[in-house]
């Protein structure tokens, strides 16, 4: 259902959102699927090993995979269900202090500045903004703020470190890719940032730069990074020009502009 390489039901459910699917009885029969073998019943989380029996494991949870899949869940209509509401617990209480999330593939080594894994906390920011602006509480903001922040510190991707200890990009955070299942790039993350509205703070501008710099003379972008091979269906080809990556490219720079002009008091 999640280990299952993008064709599993946990994945083509979160794809199915992102391409704005409406709720089904097949996606109902899929939510539900998830909610008895994923979600892990002490702790809340949806984890990628699990059974009907037990539920999700507890140290198989990921704050990836259930920000992923509380963002589908919103999508869907089940933002109110008290298991959605569970799985968001699980989202704040695993947050670190750093304002990243602990994960069990990621090992801290001095290739890497951040502590905790730096790509999944991502994702529980698309969780927040699936949700009603008026439903997120304080305790809710205060979490974006503290992964935003830790984000905007590194300038977005540069959070890795050379050997003589300085900052550097990852380079794989230049390949736009459609759809981001746990994985994200820079271009997903600065999109996440510019419509929780951090568009206008300057640590973003090192990062608008490398998205204007990759637009296309035909005034596209192209996809550059993809599991199409892995998934049920194609959204494109590699190094082709795509109308997903353009879409997120375009809206991110427009939110960006309005949230500067509004900033500078030009703002209508």
């Amino acid at each position: 259902f999640a280990d299952d390489t993008y064709r599993g039901t946990a994945w083509r459910l979160i794809l199915a959102a992102q391409l704005g699917a409406e709720r089904s009885e097949a996606v109902q029969k899929g939510i539900e699927f998830l909610f008895t073998v994923s979600q892990c019943r002490a702790g809340g989380g949806f984890s990628h090993q699990g059974d009907a029996r037990r539920g999700g494991t507890l140290g198989g949870q990921w704050a990836c995979l259930t920000g992923a899949l509380v963002e589908m869940l919103y999508h869907f209509g089940y933002g109110l269900d008290a298991r959605t509401q569970r799985a968001l617990g699980f989202l704040m209480s695993r947050q670190q202090s750093d304002g990243l999330y602990p994960c069990e593939n990621f090992h801290p080594d001095d290739t890497a500045f951040p502590f905790h894994c730096y790509v999944g906390s991502v994702k529980p920011l698309l969780a927040v903004l699936a949700m009603p602006p008026m439903r997120r509480t304080p305790p809710i903001r205060q979490m974006v703020e503290k992964t935003a922040g830790t984000l905007l510190a590194y300038q977005i991707y540069r959070y890795k470190r050379t050997p003589d200890g300085n900052r550097a990009p990852d380079e794989e955070w230049f390949r736009f890719g459609f759809p981001r299942f746990w994985n994200t790039d820079l271009l997903e993350v600065a999109w996440v940032l510019a419509r929780l509205g951090y568009g206008a703070r300057p640590e973003m501008e090192p990062a608008l730069r490398v998205i204007l710099e990759r637009q296309l003379k035909n005034g596209r972008w192209k996809l550059e990074s993809d599991t199409n091979e892995d998934m049920p269906i194609r959204l494109g080809k590699r190094n082709v020009s795509s109308p997903w990556i353009t879409l997120r490219a375009l809206h991110t720079l427009k939110l960006c502009s309005a949230r500067a002009r509004i900033g500078s008091g030009t703002g209508t």
